[in-house]
């Protein structure tokens, strides 16, 4: 058991060490857990990209996490962008460190959270649009499923690829930032052919 400070958003993902990345949206960081020992510190930092937008009426800063092939992955609601930076393992401190400079993958979207495809590619959930925004590894943006005023993906918050990359599942809140026409519905977990 570890006592961990308040303000987690509980998007994790195993950074391929034994370790827990957690994005701190109250806090603006991203943490490091390790379960084995109740040990954890601040992994990332960066105020720019992560800490809340003092103008957010949320007040939410990083969101989403994903780690792939040396890099992690973030989203940002309050800056409505995802960014990336890259990382390496430190043997001797047991921790993930940034190994370069912050970059911008996507921008002008509010995305909760999202998948990276095989390729590279972003699958962005854009809760507050109804909408599930591919970007492709160029950082070419286009919308793949779902409208403002959509049911089809309303209030999408969180999506994973199948294992052969021909399927993206998607959890929904059911549009109530944004309801779709008809109004707001029950959360439900959508499938869509890639």
């Amino acid at each position: 058991m570890a006592l961990f400070p308040s303000g987690g958003s509980g998007t994790k993902t195993t950074a391929g060490t034994g370790v827990v990345l957690i994005a701190d949206s109250v806090n603006g960081v991203i943490w490091q857990l390790d379960p084995q020992t109740g040990k954890y510190r601040v992994a990332l930092n960066d105020t720019a990209s992560m800490a809340a937008s003092p103008t957010d009426p949320l007040g939410l800063g990083v969101n989403g996490v994903r780690v792939w092939r040396g890099f992690v992955y973030y989203s940002t609601d309050s800056v409505q962008a995802v960014f990336r930076v890259p990382v390496r393992w430190d043997d001797s401190s047991r921790s993930v460190r940034a190994a370069g400079a912050v970059e911008t993958v996507a921008s002008r979207v509010v995305v909760d959270d999202f998948a990276v495809a095989e390729d590279g590619g972003l699958y962005l959930m854009a809760v507050a649009d109804n909408q599930v925004v591919r970007v492709t590894a160029a950082g070419q943006q286009a919308v793949l499923a779902g409208t403002r005023d959509s049911a089809q993906v309303a209030g999408c918050t969180s999506g994973v690829i199948s294992a052969d990359g021909r399927r993206l599942f998607i959890t929904t809140n059911g549009g109530h930032i944004t309801p779709p026409k008809g109004g707001e519905e029950p959360a439900k977990l959508v499938e869509i052919e890639l």
